[in-house]
């Protein structure tokens, strides 16, 4: 059998997850670099094997997978089933997959601070990007507080991508002092395989970027978001805000499964999610929130996979088969990043008076999903030919984007999909909240069908 091979990018923060990943499984392994400041990952030869062109990428053994959290679960999952960096317990889990949710908004962070500075030709970082930064990094503070690691008493792979993530926040001028918690969690991984080289490439990373801003120190900032205090907490209850495309992805599980739940609405626009309250069950004071008899999880892509590993067990939903499992992983991964492309420009348009779509995070979105549509070429669903998970938070994305006014009827495969979604339970709820906030976000712009109508 060939050794794993690992297409990586020292730079990269995503591409040191997986790396870490595989020094902490003892794997053999060849490492391909692909120098993303050369553009290597546009060779001809590198879209054959990934034609997101996106590092890391593995290859093992004919299995071609991209998506750094999706690499790491399936690593563990495959090499040794069974390991606390991945553990079997389903809750152990579930927060496990909520703190790698945590880092890719984190990451996603990190990348609208630094794609304007080596690819735009920027030189400042703006304020609000910082704050959104500081933010993430408190909310992880508070998470923090009382436990070892970030998901509780015992390393993780949530540790592995948050450290990766961390280090070249840092390297790049983030303040991390700030966050006691995160500073000694942050020391107490020194030494672990792997970390120096993580910490060397993040250190390459940061001096590249202080050398395009002339930066030498620390970034300045004299607000932030403070991180809140942590609380204990005291069947099956459901919190969430239609308008929020995650908040009905999660929802789509629960119907699909059948399950027996109280739908509870919290009103954003009234900043329910802001009251003592719902901070005590949620110090991220985000949506979806779900509460299982005492057991408290937000992020709805780690609900959904919890809701099918405790209540549907073996499901094709979301597979137990690691390579199944982690196509439904990469894809859930593609969905956070659609989320975050479209909320860069959803949430000043229907919450701030911006009448315009800015063109960058416009084309970045229509690039993702012709991405998607031709991974889906003579597929059924999202993920291959079976309905999972997958399916939930993309269709809860996409049915937002079509009747937003994005123009995706060119995406045959993503529309034929999504004809054929029709047909799931809560399809129909979906719909009508897809629509409705599509008919404001569109008459905020002024638009009667379609984006196109803004360059007339």
């Amino acid at each position: 059998m060939s050794p794993l091979k690992l297409y990586h990018y020292s730079l990269s923060p995503p591409s040191q997850l997986a790396l870490m990943t595989i020094r902490h499984l003892k794997l053999e392994v060849e490492i391909i670099t692909v120098d993303l400041l050369k553009q290597d990952q546009l060779s001809p030869e590198f879209i054959k094997v990934n034609p997101q062109h996106t590092v890391p990428t593995i290859d093992d053994n004919g299995f071609i997978l991209w998506e750094s959290r999706a690499i790491a679960t399936y690593l563990v999952s495959s090499k040794a089933p069974g390991s606390s960096l991945y553990p079997t317990d389903v809750k152990k889990r579930a927060v496990v997959d909520a703190r790698l949710h945590l880092d890719h908004e984190l990451y996603i962070a990190l990348r609208e601070v630094v794609f304007p500075i080596y690819a735009l030709g920027s030189t400042e970082i703006p304020q609000d990007k910082k704050d959104k930064v500081y933010k993430i990094l408190g909310n992880l503070n508070t998470f923090l507080e009382g436990q070892k690691y970030a998901a509780g008493s015992e390393l993780t792979i949530a540790d592995l991508a948050l450290l990766a993530t961390i280090t070249s926040l840092q390297e790049i001028g983030a303040n991390i002092c700030k966050f006691s918690n995160v500073s000694a969690w942050l020391k107490s991984l020194d030494s672990i395989p792997g970390a120096q080289e993580n910490l060397e490439g993040a250190q390459l990373f940061g001096n590249f970027i202080k050398s395009k801003i002339n930066q030498t120190d620390t970034w300045e900032s004299s607000h932030y978001c403070c991180a809140v205090q942590s609380v204990k907490m005291a069947t099956l209850k459901y919190y969430y805000y239609p308008e929020g495309a995650p908040n009905r992805a999660a929802l789509l599980t629960i119907r699909n499964l059948n399950l027996d739940a109280e739908v509870i609405f919290v009103d954003l626009r009234k900043k329910e999610h802001l009251t003592e309250k719902f901070v005590k069950m949620n110090p991220q004071r985000c949506m979806p929130l779900l509460d299982d008899n005492g057991f408290l999880l937000c992020e709805s892509r780690a609900i959904s996979q919890y809701l099918v590993t405790t209540r549907a067990p073996g499901s094709s939903l979301y597979p137990t088969d690691p390579k199944k499992r982690a196509l439904v992983d990469a894809r859930l991964y593609l969905d956070t990043t659609l989320h975050a492309v479209s909320r860069s420009f959803f949430f000043p348009i229907h919450s701030m008076g911006e009448t315009k779509i800015p063109e960058l995070p416009k084309q970045r979105l229509y690039q993702l999903l012709g991405y998607l549509n031709d991974m889906m070429e003579d597929k059924l669903f999202v993920a291959g030919d079976e309905l999972t998970i997958a399916d939930f938070s993309i269709l809860a994305s996409f049915s937002t984007y079509y009747h937003c006014g994005a123009n995706v009827k060119n995406l045959k495969n993503l529309i034929a999909w999504y004809k054929r979604c029709e047909s799931l339970p809560g399809f129909q709820e979906n719909e009508d909240a897809a629509k409705d906030f599509g008919d404001m976000f569109k008459s905020k712009l002024n638009i009667k069908e379609s984006w196109e109508e803004l360059e007339k």
